[in-house]
């Protein structure tokens, strides 16, 4: 079983893969509607990802630093 830091960095990971290829496809779709300047729109998505995907590896850094000192605050 994984402690909650490392599943939560596993499900952010996981989410990270989902949304992306998601929002290329959404933005591919409108991009054969109208021409080509959804590449903008693309690389916009793209960042936005990446930006929640690094949120999610601090938060899950933030509760696993928390999570070990008070796991080494019972030893010491």
């Amino acid at each position: 079983m994984l402690s909650f830091p490392y599943a939560f960095t596993i499900i952010g990971v996981i989410l990270f893969f989902l949304i992306l290829p998601l929002l290329v496809k959404v933005v591919m779709d409108r991009k054969k509607r109208e021409e080509m300047k959804d590449r903008d729109t693309i690389i916009i998505l793209v960042i936005i990802t990446v930006f929640l995907m690094a949120i999610t590896i601090k938060i899950s850094n933030l509760i696993f630093l928390s999570w070990h000192n008070n796991i080494l605050s019972y030893f010491f």
